[in-house]
């Protein structure tokens, strides 16, 4: 990984003195921030440095094996965003600080370069804003909170050790990062941010204010040393820990013992217990991901043609994407979709055709049982899915489409034990043949292979008779 050098001054805060500040004497801390000569350390005109913690943030956050990353910024022209593989991603981060704009990252990566719930291709870590923008001194009440939650929250029976803390300029950001997993642990990811935010709003203090994206899958967060034009401050790494990162299912195992799945198995007169290697729960979340995946593979198999369904397109669209997404990022991107269709509805029949979907998602939230729980046949009829549609979707099907399916699956099944059988007989009758042609026993090769009499009287006449 690349380095970037400049030609100006890189003084910077060092960590061991922050931590040392931070535990002997906040206040002087807050200080030090507030009186750090920026200016001396301002990337003006040139490309700035990756420092160490930065390069090491793009460690974890970076996997091989992840796709599209999203980097965007704030400058005063707006919001921007651009989308690069991970060994493109430093070089981007790079050139946006160099304009001292605010730079972000997501901590998901997509699978096509469009930050949407559904592109998601996985996941690296879980990210909590906590925000002290409201309080009179948000430098200091930052580092209020970060002292309280290192001493009474971090690294306990409830919260593992953060990956990284970031002084964000008037708030926190906590990084809990673990191996890369892929989509299929959204529900998973989703109910294990539920609950530690849940954790973390008991202990905040009042002047801290936990923000409600940690949940959202297409949600950005500030890079390490970039410039906040808020505050017209640099966002500063309080703690990192470069321990090797776990795998999600060992957080999960270890904070919420409750959400590891088991499967009761039986085998003759004993039962044990088999633990699964999958990572899914809240089969009602999985459900409802599935399905906007279909819609979306529908959405496509049309061209984007969805004239006289659009309403109720954006309408599931809208509603499936909250279970993982901010209402606010959901109705953007049932704007974006709405502009992708060959006959797009304007943005204000947009959002009044959507409007309900997001108070039914809070309702359901509330009951698992309210809400829009359609019944396939209904969203068939709804979206009007021909046979020929269903054929290319996973979840929404027809009851013919299921059982056609099954039966393939059990024909292939059948077929698959058909072949080990034959394998296995084949493999029987040539031990039996060898045995024969060395002149042991038929008792003997019985005892030896575990077989019947019979089985070496059919292969020493199917030998006579020249087929073996």
């Amino acid at each position: 990984m690349t380095v970037f050098q400049h030609n100006h001054g890189t003084e910077r805060l060092p960590s061991e003195d922050t931590h040392a500040i931070c535990k002997n004497s906040i206040p002087k801390l807050a200080e030090k921030i507030k009186s750090f000569d920026w200016q001396a350390s301002s990337y003006l005109g040139a490309l700035p440095i990756l420092h160490q913690e930065q390069l090491s943030f793009f460690e974890f956050i970076l996997p091989d094996n992840a796709r599209f990353k999203a980097v965007a910024s704030i400058s005063d022209d707006g919001f921007s965003q651009e989308f690069h593989l991970p060994q493109q991603v430093p070089q981007a981060v790079a050139r946006v600080m160099s304009d001292r704009n605010n730079a972000y990252l997501s901590l998901c990566d997509y699978v096509q370069p469009r930050r949407a719930g559904e592109y998601v291709f996985g996941f690296t870590a879980f990210g909590f804003d906590i925000d002290c923008h409201t309080s009179d001194q948000p430098i200091l009440d930052s580092i209020r909170a970060y002292e309280h939650l290192k001493e009474c929250f971090f690294d306990s029976k409830g919260f593992p050790q953060p990956s990284l803390v970031e002084h964000t300029g008037r708030g926190l950001l906590v990084v809990v990062a673990f191996k890369r997993a892929p989509k299929q642990v959204l529900p998973l990811w989703l109910r294990m941010g539920e609950s530690w935010a849940q954790r973390l709003r008991e202990v905040l203090p009042p002047y801290a204010i936990l923000d409600d994206t940690y949940n959202d899958v297409a949600r950005v967060v500030r890079v390490p040393d970039s410039y906040n034009v808020h505050v017209d401050k640099h966002s500063y790494i309080l703690e990192q820990h470069l321990q090797p990162l776990p795998e999600l299912s060992a957080l999960r195992d270890r904070y919420f013992p409750e959400l590891s799945p088991t499967h009761q198995k039986s085998k003759g007169n004993r039962s044990f217990k088999k633990r699964d290697n999958l990572i899914y729960t809240d089969g009602s979340i999985k459900l409802h991901v599935d399905r906007l995946d279909d819609l979306i593979r529908l959405i496509e198999l049309r061209a984007f043609k969805m004239d006289g369904l659009r309403e109720t397109t954006l309408f599931l669209y809208r509603y499936w994407t909250c279970f993982y997404m901010a209402p606010e990022s959901a109705l953007q991107a049932a704007l974006e979709l709405n502009g992708k269709f060959t006959c797009p509805l304007s943005a204000a029949e947009v959002t009044g055709a959507t409007r309900s979907a997001e108070k039914a998602f809070q309702r359901w939230k509330v009951d698992k049982q309210t809400g829009y729980n359609y019944r396939n046949n209904t969203l068939i009829r709804l979206l009007k899915i021909t046979p020929e549609e269903q054929i290319k979707l996973r979840t929404v099907i027809s009851k013919e489409e299921k059982a056609k399916r099954r039966s393939v699956k059990k024909q292939w099944g059948n077929e698959r034990r058909d072949d080990q059988r034959v394998r296995k007989k084949n493999t029987l009758y040539t031990a039996i043949a060898n045995l024969i042609r060395m002149e042991v026993s038929c008792r003997e090769i019985c005892r030896v292979l575990r077989c019947s009499d019979h089985t070496v009287t059919k292969v020493r006449n199917l030998m006579q008779d020249g087929i073996m």
